[in-house]
């Protein structure tokens, strides 16, 4: 809520961002160890550690939007060397033990047993090896490395390696400690999943892209209806909708950073059978029903500017 100092030196040319003033002994291997103590010290206050009293009931929300492992690509000291996938890994391994630090102030607070914890990402990595706490695009596969792992692109793409992120939840008491769900979801869905553990109600102008995951989490049969497809955007604007198994992608290319593709006017992907996204069915006369169904479904989401139904 206020700056820190007021910026009197000018960044060095070799110092990784953009050029301009900062503040005298500006480090930027210091921020996310920075952001992880002010994090921790957060869920201390908010669970009364000192002294704790165990018959509080007040919530507490702590959004922590980590600058790892984004550029800059500055790994603290601790972790420099300590991965095999030069500074990219080592910053992935420093996430890791930020991410234990949130756990383990839950726990010093009597309150990992009470908190739903969620670690996801809002896109898939560029795959930057760390040179100059950057790098060129997909350089870390020189280590043997795939951030993307299976799937087709990287960031900006419009193909999995874009899109396709980790989620992960815990909820002891709540969500059965190693289950799984293959059902497709959106970071969108967190708004309808709050809402839905406080027992409230969404209003009709907000959320319209949001569907609770909550039983999902619980395991359990959605009473409602479960979303019907998810819209995928790329940086250069090409737009992409997965319904159920089916993915189809309105242009050709990546709409991105990595290629034009095959040169196909549009493509269509069978998810389950081909999750690389390497045979195109966009126009395989056997798949024109799902190609006209798909594009008349997104161009109605286009013209409601919303997914979620209005009732």
């Amino acid at each position: 809520d206020r700056t820190i100092g007021i910026p009197t030196e000018q960044k060095p040319d070799d110092m990784f961002g953009t050029p301009g003033p900062m503040i005298k002994g500006w480090r930027l291997d210091r921020v996310m160890p920075t952001l992880t103590q002010k994090a921790v010290e957060y869920v201390t206050a908010e669970s009364d550690v000192k002294p704790f009293n165990k018959k509080s009931t007040r919530p507490f929300f702590l959004y922590f939007p980590l600058t790892a492992p984004h550029t800059p690509i500055a790994p603290a000291k601790q972790f420099q060397g300590t991965s095999k996938a030069g500074a990219y890994g080592d910053y992935v391994q420093q996430v890791d033990w930020t991410v234990g630090q949130i756990i383990t102030a839950l726990r010093q607070a009597h309150q990992a047993d009470n908190t739903l914890v969620i670690f996801t990402s809002d896109n898939g990595s560029p795959g930057r090896d760390g040179t100059n706490m950057n790098g060129p695009t997909s350089s870390v596969r020189k280590y043997g490395h795939n951030p993307s792992y299976i799937y087709r692109g990287i960031k900006a793409d419009i193909w999995e390696g874009g899109h396709h992120v980790a989620f992960i939840a815990r909820w002891p008491g709540r969500i059965k400690p190693g289950s799984k769900n293959d059902e497709t979801v959106c970071l969108t869905d967190f708004m309808a999943t709050v809402a839905d553990i406080l027992g409230e109600k969404l209003p009709m102008d907000a959320g319209e892209d949001s569907f609770s995951l909550l039983p999902y989490l619980l395991g359990e049969v959605p009473k409602e209806l479960r979303r019907e497809a998810v819209v995928h955007h790329s940086i250069n604007g090409l737009f992409a909708i997965r319904c159920g198994k089916w993915k189809l992608i309105d242009g050709a290319g990546s709409g991105g950073w990595s290629g034009k593709g095959d040169g196909q006017p549009g493509q269509l992907y069978d998810m389950q059978a081909n999750p690389s996204e390497k045979n195109n069915l966009y126009n395989n006369p056997e798949h024109q029903h799902i190609v006209k169904r798909l594009k008349a479904l997104l161009t109605e989401y286009k013209k409601n500017g919303r997914s979620r139904p209005m009732t």
